[in-house]
């Protein structure tokens, strides 16, 4: 370090013009002192040195609100303590866009501990690049091995949209068997074919017919079911979005609908759409748009035109946010 190197330059010139205006042994002792402390120094440093290694800890996802925060922390050895380590980490908000540097000094907890703003959804990304571990003066270094990249996601909270869609168009005009089988409310009639479940076989009209009957479940032949939203405006604004897709992609997926969400790129303005068949598919699309980010000025999915749609509707923000 800086200041150390610089107080040990200034107590080594002091005993240099000690020894030379006072030509007593003291003064030859107290100069070999100060040239070879900080040899004696390092040699005793340099197995803690080589010994510390950097361990970080942060969960890959929370909930919006939820108390969460980045931990590092510089892990000495089985005999001597850890020396001061220093760290430069790089700090990303992929919803802002930004990067904020910051150089950790570790000396006497040898942790550091950052909270992370969970008030809004987004990605944060925290980036180790560089690392070093001093001996016990502070004048020598080594590099430290770095503890890999950690990134977490805040997913928003489920929304319920103020004003519901409207579920009269959203209606099915055929059906089609179930893929495995399982319960429906609708079902047909057919001859039994090899492979079938005896579970499935109608035993009443297959003894009046005297031939195997089997009762074959059937589920909505839906039409193209699409949710759009946009990727802009505040960060409030960006929440109550996000926040309405999870609950409406929810409903539908509860109603055993798969459906399509459009949005466009805040960058490109390219259209980017999503099928949504499950659950894990929303986390996948949420993870992927709370790291997207925002865009500043584009154009809107709102007046977008699905000719071909059965049913769509537009996420828009809750009343109240007003962007800016």
């Amino acid at each position: 370090m800086a200041k150390n190197r610089l107080f040990y330059l200034l107590a080594l010139f002091a005993a240099l013009l000690f020894h030379v205006f006072y030509t007593g042994w003291f003064s030859w002792y107290l100069l070999i002192f100060a040239l070879a402390l900080p040899l004696f120094v390092l040699l005793v440093s340099l197995p803690a040195m080589r010994a510390c290694h950097l361990e970080s800890q942060l969960p890959s996802v929370c909930g919006q609100g939820d108390e969460c925060s980045y931990c590092i922390e510089l892990k000495d050895g089985p005999v001597l303590p850890a020396p001061v380590g220093r760290v430069r980490i790089v700090f990303e908000d992929d919803a802002e866009g930004t990067q904020n540097v910051q150089i950790l000094t570790m000396s006497d907890t040898h942790a550091f501990r950052c909270r992370i703003l969970t008030e809004h959804v987004g990605s944060f990304c925290f980036h180790p690049t560089h690392a070093r571990v001093f001996d016990y003066l502070g004048l020598f270094s080594l590099p430290v091995c770095l503890p890999q990249e950690r990134r977490i996601d805040v997913l928003p909270s489920p929304e319920e949209p103020a004003e519901h869609p409207n579920l009269g168009r959203f209606c099915f005009q055929s059906f089609r068997p179930k893929p495995g089988g399982g319960f429906s409310e609708t079902h047909e009639t057919r001859e039994y074919r090899p492979g079938d479940s005896l579970r499935d076989i109608h035993w009443k009209l297959s003894a009046k017919t005297d031939s195997m009957i089997v009762r074959e479940a059937m589920e909505p032949n839906c039409g193209q079911i699409v949710l759009t939203l946009d990727l802009c405006g505040t960060r409030d604004q960006l929440d109550s979005v996000l926040g309405q897709l999870v609950w409406l992609s929810r409903w539908l997926l509860d109603h055993q609908t798969r459906h399509e969400v459009n949005w466009l790129d805040p960058e490109s303005f390219a259209l980017r759409s999503a099928e949504i068949d499950s659950e894990q598919a929303l986390l996948d699309l949420v993870t992927s748009l709370v790291r997207t980010g925002r865009g500043k000025q584009m154009p809107s999915m709102e007046s977008r035109i699905y000719p071909h749609a059965d049913w769509r509707y537009h996420i828009r923000p809750r009343a109240g946010e007003v962007e800016t």
